[in-house]
């Protein structure tokens, strides 16, 4: 039952995750907030969320992509259980235990609230979608933080601390860089038009890329680290 929670689920659900999302994006019809002529999806110009609109910038159904993109967002809620099991091995050090009890309720608290981004397409409900979307993040960076201690104070090799470390650090950095851009609608395409330029659009689009690539590294050799602590705890 360790292994299956601790080691399988969250591998999957970040390979599902991964690969659900390059197909959504091949699938992607074309547009972003600034150029709703593009082809196709953009790396460095559409956010993530965005294929979850209901109707692209373009003005083309998204039907695939959002249908992909929503499948892939309800698998991390087995990521976000999978956490709390993965707690129970951090019981040998009461308080790292504690910050990893801590950590695995906020993960799947965050993971709720990105499902939630799913279920608020931002061409739909854009003012739903901002605050399930940046609550998502909240909870997350809170749950990182916690793992991050109960990492530290556990039996498991320097290598995941400073990885958890390193992960902190760039949540901070995105949180001080973009956290501060105001939110527009794009709907709106002339005031986002003028209160975006395509270097802050790119600059957003990257730091979210790299963010989430970040997140999924971590939480895959995450759990290479957890298979001595499996062998302690059985």
């Amino acid at each position: 039952m360790n292994r299956f929670w601790c080691l399988y689920v969250p591998r999957f659900t970040v390979i599902f995750f991964l690969v659900s999302i390059c197909i959504a994006m091949l699938l992607y019809p074309g547009g972003n907030h600034l150029e709703t002529d593009q082809i196709g999806y953009s790396l460095s110009k559409n956010f993530i969320s965005e294929l979850g609109r209901f109707k692209t910038m373009s003005g083309d159904n998204n039907f695939f992509s959002a249908f992909l993109f929503i499948i892939a967002s309800f698998i991390n809620v087995l990521q976000g259980i999978a956490f709390l099991f993965i707690a129970k091995l951090f019981h040998q050090n009461k308080i790292s235990y504690v910050f990893a009890i801590i950590g695995g309720i906020c993960i799947l608290i965050g993971n709720l609230f990105f499902v939630g981004v799913c279920l608020t397409p931002e061409d739909l409900f854009f003012d739903e979608h901002i605050f399930v979307a940046q609550n998502g993040f909240n909870f997350a960076s809170l749950g990182i933080f916690s793992l991050s201690i109960a990492v530290i104070l556990s039996r498991m090799k320097n290598i995941y601390a400073l990885i958890s470390v390193v992960l902190m650090i760039l949540l901070v950095i995105y949180s001080i860089t973009v956290g501060h851009i105001p939110e527009i609608n794009p709907s709106d395409t002339v005031l986002y038009a003028n209160t975006y330029s395509i270097e802050t659009q790119i600059f957003k689009v990257i730091m979210q890329k790299l963010i989430v690539a970040t997140l999924m590294m971590f939480v895959f050799t995450f759990t290479f680290g957890l298979n001595a602590l499996i062998k302690n705890h059985d």
